[in-house]
């Protein structure tokens, strides 16, 4: 036998089974994209003429959200990882340099981008994110100054501590083994000396190195280069885990 409902009836009909049916199924709970991937931080020290360059991977489009100009960086940003193809574009799309790399699952990178403008050169290297202790600071340096015959010495200074070595002779196109120091809440003078050719300083008086922390000082340019050398500092420091 057939029934007819009134409209109110068959609209309640259909609430009670909407009803019944949403507080029957199971909510799924909040899932997350599961993938391999790499922190890689680019640090532009490429001696061009104010040539602003446009950093990608080989499946991406720009990174970085804007050009990277000389003496900067882009911090580290969250990339797949496996085998990849680094490229430096002009502001028009053409492709001004290219390297292959390879990253680990979980691991992060710094690609310090150099040489001349007739030259652009790259350096690759695995950064140790790990802590180096309580009230303990690990530096490095990367001397990217593209002038095969550069080396530095650095010294560190502060206000409570008289200048001394900590590191001698990096070469150009090197990063240095790193070395562990006390922590202080002084602020660092970083001196890097060329004997006899050059010396740059880096000293900002609001700036203090954290302690548990890593950095890597930069040497940037040459003497008598396109562009002013400068001492660039880049804290290596995990986004992503």
């Amino acid at each position: 036998m057939l029934f007819f409902k009134s409209p109110v009836e068959n609209k309640i009909f259909v609430a009670f089974l909407l009803l019944f049916g949403l507080s029957s199924c199971k909510k799924p709970g909040i899932t997350y994209e599961n993938f391999k991937a790499s922190n890689l931080n680019v640090v532009c020290a490429w001696d061009a003429d104010d040539i602003p360059v446009a950093f990608s991977l080989d499946t991406t489009v720009r990174l970085y959200g804007g050009n990277l100009y000389y003496a900067e960086q882009t911090y580290y940003q969250v990339l797949f990882s496996g085998q990849r193809v680094a490229k430096f574009k002009d502001e028009n799309g053409a492709l001004i340099y290219s390297v292959p790399i390879s990253m680990e699952d979980k691991k992060a990178y710094t690609l310090f981008y150099t040489g001349t403008q007739a030259n652009p050169e790259s350096v690759f290297v695995e950064d140790d994110m790990s802590s180096p202790g309580d009230n303990k600071t690990r530096f490095r340096i990367a001397n990217m100054n593209p002038d095969p015959n550069s080396k530095y010495d650095i010294y560190f200074e502060t206000p409570l501590m008289p200048r001394q070595k900590v590191f001698s002779a990096i070469g150009s196109k090197t990063v240095s083994t790193p070395v562990v120091k006390d922590s202080t809440t002084q602020v660092i003078t970083i001196t890097a000396i060329n004997p006899g050719v050059d010396t740059l300083v880096y000293q900002e008086p609001t700036v203090r190195f954290l302690a548990e922390r890593a950095y890597t000082i930069v040497i940037v340019g040459k003497k008598n280069g396109i562009n002013p050398q400068e001492l660039l500092i880049s804290e290596n420091y995990y986004t992503y885990q």
